[in-house]
């Protein structure tokens, strides 16, 4: 069930917008229901990311096809199906399988294994082809990854990251960035939609 936004949330989020309470409504709800659960299903998504990074850049170096779209897809059916994880290597990408039925944590461990395994592959990383180095990449990982979320409530990270007074002083820095003025606003020049040929 979505979190709704309270009255005052909303009539303060309209007026600084200049949009109806009804149009807030919308935005939250579709954010609540649509990007928050594929956002819980993202796991390891920066990790993902820098792992096709650094395969995009090993195959430029080595003069291959650009393959800047090199993408690992994660995927919840594991195959073939005594497998609690797999990769797929294609082409232009990968495609990962995790048994669903394990808590998060156990999936995060089997993403982090396929995504040592997938660096061996394209010998980014040193070592041969082994469960041994595919979990010896994972425990670096996850344990990185560990020591961030217990860093979290720092002080530093509290100031870097964290308004700590909620809503209204979201709605302050956000008007002071992008400040808005009037109801249907034109973009400025920051936003372009550039096409391309494929």
């Amino acid at each position: 069930m979505a979190e709704t936004l309270d009255e005052a949330t909303r009539e303060k989020i309209s007026g600084t917008f200049k949009v109806s309470e009804d149009k807030c409504d919308e935005y939250n709800n579709y954010y609540q229901k649509e990007i928050l659960p594929r956002m819980y299903k993202k796991f390891l998504a920066h990790m993902v990311s820098v792992v096709e990074d650094l395969i995009n850049f090993k195959c430029h170096e080595e003069g291959k096809p650009a393959l800047r779209w090199y993408n690992i897809k994660l995927s919840e059916t594991p195959r073939p199906k005594y497998c609690k994880s797999y990769t797929w290597c294609l082409h232009k990408g990968a495609a990962i399988t995790y048994d669903s039925r394990f808590d998060i944590k156990n999936i995060r461990v089997l993403i982090a294994h396929e995504l040592g395994h997938l660096l061996l592959e394209h010998e980014i990383i040193p070592g041969k082809q082994t469960e041994n180095n595919a979990n010896l990449f994972a425990y670096c990982a996850i344990s990185e990854k560990n020591d961030f979320y217990l860093k979290l409530h720092t002080q530093e990270m509290e100031e870097k990251l964290i308004y700590k007074h909620g809503g209204s002083e979201i709605l302050s820095f956000m008007q002071a960035l992008c400040p808005i003025f009037k109801e249907d606003q034109e973009s400025d020049q920051s936003y372009k939609v550039i096409e391309q040929d494929y």
